[in-house]
């Protein structure tokens, strides 16, 4: 039930991948997610 974790009442996931799965979104997901870890890395 994605819509209960995007209620904006506390901390929501920073990427959030809904069924079914399409194998394209999964892949830019993760490469969105390293890709800004390794920008918050940089900056710190």
């Amino acid at each position: 039930f994605p819509e209960r974790l995007l209620t904006g009442e506390r901390p929501e996931p920073a990427f959030l991948v809904t069924k079914p799965f399409n194998p394209d979104m999964v892949k830019a997901l993760i490469s969105q997610a390293l890709f800004f870890d390794r920008q918050a890395k940089a900056a710190a």
